[in-house]
């Protein structure tokens, strides 16, 4: 008799717990099928991240700076500054329209961590009217963080002591 009670109130609680989680799961929406993140078809495989002018003016920058800065490369320019606004939207927006610029390299201050100059690369060609719109964007926000922009023509050539003086790391020869 004892047995018999026993299940019947262990079968009781079964059927109530499965109730009460039955009535949760009906609240919350199940998650829907996930969408793949690699659509059939899509391969990859690893690029280089500078070109070869840019690697070989990487490394001369480093030695040319590395007594006063951190050269970081492909900086993309909304890591650049901090945003604040008065509400997301405003936020959003600006984030928005420099989502997809960078600069070529960016030299941080290694005690204060902060960008204190941003180095782009320009062609010996004209440059292109995007080219120029993303040059002004790029200007404007670093005019706006107080941040220093130096334009260099894209040569694998500079001395370290030339590159120096160029980028004010080092006293003029």
């Amino acid at each position: 008799m004892n047995l018999l009670l026993i299940l019947g109130a262990a079968l009781v609680l079964g059927l109530a717990l499965a109730l009460v989680l039955h009535r949760r799961q009906r609240g919350i929406p199940r998650p829907a099928a996930e969408e793949a993140l690699f659509p059939a078809g899509l391969t990859m495989e690893a690029d280089e991240v500078l070109t070869e002018t840019e690697a070989l003016l990487y490394n001369v920058m480093r030695l040319a700076v590395q007594d006063r800065y951190l050269v970081f490369p492909k900086v993309p320019v909304w890591a650049l500054v901090n945003t604040q606004a008065m509400d997301k939207e405003t936020r959003a927006t600006f984030l928005r329209k420099v989502a997809f610029k960078r600069v070529d390299f960016a030299l941080v201050h290694p005690g204060e961590r902060t960008v204190a100059k941003v180095v782009d690369l320009e062609a010996d060609d004209e440059p292109t009217p995007q080219r120029v719109a993303r040059n002004r964007q790029v200007d404007a926000v670093c005019q706006a963080a107080g941040i220093e922009v130096v334009r260099l023509k894209a040569q694998p050539s500079y001395s370290v002591p030339e590159l120096a003086v160029r980028l004010g790391a080092g006293p003029p020869d």
